[in-house]
């Protein structure tokens, strides 16, 4: 199953971290890291150790004005599960990316950071080239399955259009 949440996508791309703290003491990780995969444990659905409880979350501080945008497609209007959503900070500086976290919702078991994506756009100029090249690297990693796999052009085109709107005004 995918993941439902719109608040951990957010989270995972504003490099959010989670504070647990349990037994062994206090510890903090990354939002996009703390939903597991199912692998050999498919009933624990969290990175929380036994005994340990969520005590916060803690988003770093970011400049004023650094564009932010959400945005999910679903089936209806109200109170539906996303059917592929996005969640992405980019700011660009004398016409290049210097700062993008994009996270992709309803794709995977957990938030899945498009890691690649960002990477590709840092000290690239804010085109639709270098999105579409970006989003294509991050969504070619994707393995879908047979009753899926339209959610991955559908992302794709959230992602061109997310990135395409916090860029506009660096790029007039």
């Amino acid at each position: 199953a995918t993941h439902p949440s719109d608040m951990a996508v957010a989270l995972a791309a504003l490099d959010a971290r989670v504070e647990v703290y349990g037994t062994e003491g206090a510890r903090s990780l990354p939002v996009a890291d703390f939903h597991r995969l199912p692998g050999a444990h498919p009933e624990r659905d969290t990175e929380l150790l036994p005994g340990e409880l969520i005590t916060g979350v803690l988003l770093p501080a970011a400049p004023a004005g650094l564009p932010s945008a959400y945005r999910k497609a679903r089936d209806r209007a109200s109170y539906a599960f996303a059917l592929a959503s996005l969640a992405a900070v980019v700011r660009v500086t004398d016409g290049v990316v210097d700062h993008a976290g994009i996270a992709f919702g309803a794709l995977a078991h957990r938030p899945w950071r498009a890691r690649r994506a960002e990477q590709a756009l840092l000290g690239a100029a804010p085109t639709t080239a270098a999105f579409e090249h970006a989003v294509d690297l991050e969504l070619s990693a994707a393995e879908p399955l047979r009753d899926n796999a339209y959610k991955l052009p559908l992302a794709r085109s959230l992602a061109l259009d997310v990135l395409t709107r916090l860029t506009v005004a660096a790029r007039t």
